[in-house]
């Protein structure tokens, strides 16, 4: 059970779909008061007594599928009015390996869409015993693009990313061609990715990357305002990442923050400047994506996004798969990508 509060996701969610007009009233079954909304500078959802939702054509979006319940526990005229909530959730894990037409239609229209939890626990719990296995050096791959976090010991304050192990360490900050991995291409090709890549791209699907991101615990690196995709240089351009915290995500934590709408609006790549940062990705436009560990997010690949370090005593994990057409090249150097669905197909290194 979580208190509404340690679970903002499905606030922001709401907020979201309240300011694009997507969500009303009544498309919500309430069991007592009815919801209200708070009509100001941020518009709020405000939950009382019993809510159901899984609605499909209502709020599937914003919930990731999931079957939702929230219990109100003793609020007071006051505190019902403030935006902390004495609720509990109960979070299940997605069983539709296919996204909904509300789900798609909000992809489209705000740049991403959460998809809730498609693995059990366990599951994750299994994948970051493999990364680490992967960072300590007891599991390698010949070719695996590494990169140490600038806070590991030795490091140094800059890190060089190449295709090497460097030492063991959990203090990794990248590593990319997980599709080598056995349990990881498992998870790369879940049911319900297979479901979004086909319609998205077709029947033959490859990966530009498939990346582990990390920030220890004290540290990592803060990522600056960018949009992915601009500088790749491929033939058939990606449209799509799909995006796991594999530990739950704070703001505390340095989760993804993200601008929505901003796929469509924001014409550069990075986003530097003050005046550029004040246009594109001002305070009040940002939704700090706070997560739950096996949480996955879908997300258009110009989607302005960035984050900050870690000040927590624990590891901040994700994993990112960049989808592309199977068939995609580089067009500066003429190189191929990983199939990775229907059925894997690594790259063949070229003979000298």
């Amino acid at each position: 059970m979580l208190t509404w509060p340690n679970y903002i996701p499905i606030r922001q969610s709401i907020s979201a779909k309240i300011k694009s007009g997507r969500l009303s009233r009544s498309k919500i079954d309430t069991r007592g008061d009815p919801i209200e909304i708070k009509v100001g500078q941020q518009k709020q959802l405000f939950i009382d007594d019993y809510v159901e939702a899984d609605y499909p054509d209502a709020i599937d979006g914003a919930f990731g599928n999931h079957s939702y319940q929230a219990n109100r526990t003793g609020l007071t005229a006051n505190s019902y009015r403030q935006e902390v909530f004495m609720t509990t959730i109960r979070i299940n894990l997605r069983q539709n390996n296919k996204m909904t037409k509300t789900e798609w239609q909000e992809l489209e229209e705000i740049g991403y869409v959460r998809l809730g939890v498609v693995l059990p626990e366990a599951q994750i719990d299994r994948l970051c015993q493999r990364i680490d296995e992967i960072m300590l050096g007891t599991i390698r791959y010949e070719g695996m693009g590494m990169q140490l976090c600038p806070s590991a010991p030795g490091a140094g304050p800059t890190t060089s990313f190449s295709a090497e192990h460097k030492g063991s360490s959990l203090k990794y900050r990248k590593i990319q061609e997980l599709e080598m991995d056995p349990l990881f291409l498992k998870y790369i090709q879940h049911p319900l990715f297979r479901d979004i890549t086909r319609k998205k791209i077709g029947e033959k699907v490859g990966v530009f990357r498939s990346m582990f991101f990390n920030k220890p615990a004290g540290g990592g690196v803060p990522l600056g305002w960018h949009q992915d995709g601009r500088n790749w240089n491929l033939s058939i351009p990606e449209e799509i990442t799909v995006y796991t915290a594999l530990d739950a995500q704070t703001r505390e934590n340095g989760c993804l923050t993200v601008i929505p709408y901003s796929h469509k609006e924001c014409p550069i790549h990075t986003v530097r400047k003050e005046g550029e940062i004040q246009k594109y990705a001002p305070e009040e436009k940002r939704v700090y994506m706070e997560m739950n560990k096996g949480e996955v997010i879908l997300l258009k690949i110009k989607l302005l996004h960035s984050s900050l370090v870690n000040t927590t005593d624990r590891p901040r994990r994700a994993f990112s798969i960049a989808f592309i057409d199977g068939d995609t090249y580089c067009t500066i150097s003429g190189e191929r990508y990983p199939q990775v669905l229907p059925e894997y197909h690594p790259v063949e290194k070229q003979r000298s």
